[in-house]
């Protein structure tokens, strides 16, 4: 027989991006669970996909290390989304917070801003099953940051097969 009063656990995740003014996008990442609850907010120029602002906030937490996060989350700010996310964003905060929930809700905001941007470009596309493969080499073409940011569009894949992608158009990756 179970036993009801053993321990349960339950976690929402949520990514909202928005039109903060014609020049800026907004990404707000929320985690409430058993053990956080914590928001946090970037602020991103466009075209430039620069990081303006970060704001965040810890309700709790049972990891001490997240409201040090909070202090080394300025250290994010001018950072350009871009291919290479994860190893610029551990290059840039301290060791014993690169692990902390807080920068994963960094790096799953920054990733709802290139989500969104994908989003206006894939609404153009012809609503049919099969596709043409071009479509989504021209998006990467035109959007060069979403080279390697997911498999689909990493080296090797059929979608990004044959482009002629030179290492300034994608950063270092």
């Amino acid at each position: 027989m179970t036993n009801p009063s053993r321990f349960k656990f339950s976690r929402n995740r949520n990514t909202t991006v928005k039109n903060h003014d014609s020049h800026t996008l907004s990404a707000c990442q929320t985690l409430i669970d058993t053990f956080y609850q914590m928001h946090l907010t970037i602020f991103v120029s466009v075209p430039e996909l620069e990081i303006v602002d970060i704001k965040a906030h810890v309700d709790y937490s049972i990891d001490p290390v997240e409201n040090k996060a909070i202090k080394e989350l300025s250290r994010l700010k001018n950072f350009r989304i871009g291919p290479g996310l994860r190893k610029v964003i551990k290059g840039l905060v301290s060791e014993d917070i690169a692990d902390s929930q807080l920068i994963f809700m960094f790096e799953e905001a920054c990733q709802g801003i290139i989500l969104n941007l994908t989003r206006e470009m894939a609404t153009q596309l012809p609503d049919h099953q099969d596709i043409d493969v071009q479509v989504f080499r021209d998006m990467v073409k035109t959007n060069t940051r979403l080279y390697n940011r997911c498999a689909a569009y990493s080296k090797g894949s059929t979608l990004v097969e044959g482009l002629d992608l030179k290492q300034e158009e994608i950063g270092n990756q």
